[in-house]
């Protein structure tokens, strides 16, 4: 009996100890393995990014227009900086920053803390002894941006898989969704205001008949705890450090903590939203990182980095990085656009390729012991990066100096605000120069007009009206009309800029005459002057500006139901109440020039590899037949009399060397004050077009103000340079053989 006890005695105890362990093993691996886990705060996997390097621009001959070049930058924890105004005292020899600014930079190591937006007057007035006392403060800060959700039934038709994904980003039910789809209504409002987030997901479903609208932000009344002695005391606690030597004494480091009472007080506050925890608050009190000064010189770095190491300066680092760089500098900068500091595009190329210029970030995963110090046994998990790739264009940098110094000599030479150029290859739709120019003595913005400025082009909207008429067979090169100097449309008189009497159409383009332009567009009408315009591309973008960037060709109507006058049609004619863009206006005059072939242009050549590889090659398309080879032919014949003839409106033009084709035309403005637009367009050579040529200049003010005065001495500069630069055969002397 005695035996049996003892053995259920032991038994006992091996229950109990069994039942114990578990217990604690339970505790350890499943309530709190993260105090067991990793008891010192260090991570068991620590990761280093290793950044991309991102690519260059090149011109057509490999000439690099924008690249990264290596920089400094020095950076600080004001945590761990023990005397801020020794350390800017050091630190104001090398870096171009005043010792004042540095020693305010070094000092600032809390901020204020923003607690919650859109608060109510309930709730201002429960803290207002926290707000007097200046524990609190109160802005009026701009609202969080919130969205509303558009449906139009009729035009939204998603297939069931899109209709599940829609029912989900939005959080309803599919019956629900399937009753707003089946609505008779035009549009209805499916859900009002969802976040930045929910917008974003919305917008990547791509649904026609689906808008998001950005509501009006408003500013709202926000709270902000501010970092003054009564709210938060300074203690005293050890730096937790990767690896410290045996026996060698803890840092310390003074950390904020809210004083006792204060987060009990700031109870009202939260009411209807959720309660944030107080580490979480105290650590955003805490500024951890301050750039003292970026994009350095990397001689100076180094310079740093020494007096850094021999003053002791701790909390203060050189940190390598790079740079964008412009070698040719300002050239085409209005086209390569510009990255701001950390290297993300934001404006022009820059910004349109910035995604294939970037590349992908790589890393390194070190498995670390909870000391900190790597575990040798393991092995490291390593991703390269994907560097940037470096993007050809076809732009070539000497055509673009050429045509920006012209370009921008004829802006100064007739005080004009700015001017733009186009010069492309009217076979291949290759943009060899895109220049935008402004005034060097008035404050006009600099960007990219070429895209994103559609302007009224005048006369040289003449041809494109022609080019209907004649592929409509509305009218004929050599068909007598008559100018008597002004044409009656209504109760309205338009006036022509001479007196022409008997007139053809094709001198009609040569002298530029507006009575007889009225004629042939008033043959057109309105459908037929749309569908001219729209056939030459004139209402499409060109593809050459990013999203948002280019603007687009338009014929504003006279009345609100679009509806066009008499005196519209007669004034579209000769190329006034249109407006279109430079890049558009060059590409219908290639097809002019080319025999009817309206060219896609391009302006990136191919995209190699960092190793110089070809990765993606893009020859040229061949655009649509968008006229007839005679109706093509018929005109340039007509652009280069404007130009070869002694009497036409482009005779300043011509050249000794080349035989040009081309039109003049001025936008005179609708009412006084309006900005006057001057142009010419011209190809060459006239029996082979290698390049055409697209010059308008802005508000000339010296001059006679016309498209030929202001412009047809940098078009003959631009189109003489480039040819020869290109080695195309300038004409045979006289009396010499062919």
């Amino acid at each position: 009996m005695r035996r049996d006890s003892r053995l259920e005695l032991v038994e006992g105890f091996y229950a109990v100890f069994l039942a114990a362990v578990l217990c604690r093993l339970f505790w350890v691996q499943v309530w709190v393995p993260e105090k067991y886990n990793n008891p010192t705060g260090v991570p068991y996997h620590r990761e280093t990014r290793l950044a991309a390097g991102k690519g260059e621009i090149a011109d057509l001959q490999g000439r690099i227009l924008a690249r990264c070049v290596k920089v400094s930058s020095v950076a600080a924890d004001p945590q761990m900086v023990a005397d801020p105004a020794a350390a800017a005292r050091v630190l104001a020899a090398w870096l171009p920053v005043g010792e004042a600014r540095l020693c305010a930079l070094l000092s600032g190591r809390w901020r204020r803390v923003m607690l919650r937006r859109d608060v109510t007057g309930e709730v201002v007035d429960a803290l207002h002894p926290l707000l007097q006392s200046g524990v609190l403060s109160l802005t009026r800060e701009l609202s969080q941006p919130t969205y509303s959700v558009y449906l139009y039934p009729r035009q939204l038709q998603p297939s069931p898989s899109e209709r599940a994904d829609l029912a989900l980003v939005l959080g309803q039910a599919p019956t629900d969704l399937e009753a707003l789809l089946g609505s008779s209504d035009e549009v209805v409002r499916l859900r009002e205001p969802v976040d930045e987030a929910t917008q974003q997901r919305l917008q990547r479903l791509g649904l026609a008949g689906l808008v998001v609208r950005q509501n009006p932000r408003r500013t709202v009344p926000t709270i902000w705890l501010e970092p003054v002695e009564q709210a938060v005391g300074l203690v005293k606690e050890p730096v937790e450090e990767t690896v410290r030597d045996p026996g060698e004494p803890p840092e310390y480091a003074l950390v904020p903590r809210l004083r006792q009472g204060v987060w009990e007080a700031l109870e009202p506050l939260w009411k209807g939203v959720a309660r944030p925890r107080q580490e979480v608050v105290e650590e955003r009190l805490q500024v951890p990182f301050v750039y003292l000064a970026r994009q350095l010189p990397t001689e100076v770095g180094e310079a740093v980095k020494r007096a850094v190491e021999l003053h002791q300066l701790a909390g203060v680092w050189v940190a390598d990085e790079s740079r964008r760089d412009y070698p040719q500098g300002a050239l085409a900068h209005a086209l390569l656009g510009r990255c701001d500091v950390d290297e993300v595009g934001i404006s022009g190329l820059e910004r349109a390729l910035n995604q294939v210029l970037s590349g992908v970030d790589g890393y390194t995963r070190r498995t670390i012991a909870k000391n900190g110090w790597p575990i040798v046994l393991e092995r490291d998990e390593s991703v390269p990066p994907v560097h940037g790739r470096t993007v050809q264009l076809t732009v070539d940098a000497y055509l673009q100096s050429v045509a920006e110094k012209a370009v921008q000599g004829a802006v100064d030479q007739f005080d004009a605000d700015w001017g733009v150029c186009v010069v492309v290859e009217p076979a291949t739709g290759e943009v060899r120069a895109l220049v935008n120019v402004v005034s060097s003595t008035r404050k006009v913005p600099d960007y990219n007009r070429c895209l994103c400025v559609a302007y009224e082009p005048g006369s040289i909207a003449k041809p494109v009206v022609v080019s209907g008429a004649l592929d409509g067979h509305l009218a004929s090169p050599r068909e007598g009309l008559f100018c008597s100097g002004t044409i009656q449309v209504g109760r309205t008189t338009l006036h022509c800029i001479d007196r022409h009497l008997d007139e053809t159409v094709a001198e009609a383009v040569r002298d530029s005459c507006n009575s007889v332009m009225v004629q042939v567009g008033q043959r057109l009408g309105r459908e037929g002057l749309e569908r001219a315009f729209r056939n030459l591309g004139l209402f499409d973008t060109t593809g050459l500006g990013g999203p948002r960037e280019e603007s687009v060709g338009v014929i504003h109507p006279d009345f609100p139901d679009g509806g066009w006058s008499a005196q519209k049609v007669a004034t579209v004619s000769y190329g006034k109440g249109v407006q279109c863009t430079a890049v558009e206006l060059a590409r219908a005059y290639c097809a002019l020039a080319n025999g009817g072939q309206l060219p896609r242009l391009r302006l990136v050549k191919r995209i190699l590899g960092r190793d110089g590889r070809v990765l993606v090659d893009s020859p040229p398309e061949p655009g649509p037949q968008v006229l007839t080879h005679q109706t093509g032919a018929e005109l340039r014949a007509m652009l280069r009399s404007v130009v070869a003839d002694p009497h036409g409106t482009g005779a300043l033009a011509a050249s000794k060397l080349y035989d040009f084709g081309g039109k003049t035309g001025t936008s005179i403005g609708y009412h006084e004050g309006d900005p006057r637009v001057v142009s010419f367009v011209g190809f060459g050579p006239y029996n082979q077009p290698k390049l055409l040529c697209l010059i308008s200049v802005s508000e000339p003010r010296l001059g006679s103000r016309w498209g030929a005065t202001t412009c047809g001495a940098a078009f003959r500069e631009v189109m003489e340079r480039s040819l020869d630069y290109l080695g195309v055969p300038p004409n045979p002397p006289a009396g010499g053989t062919q």
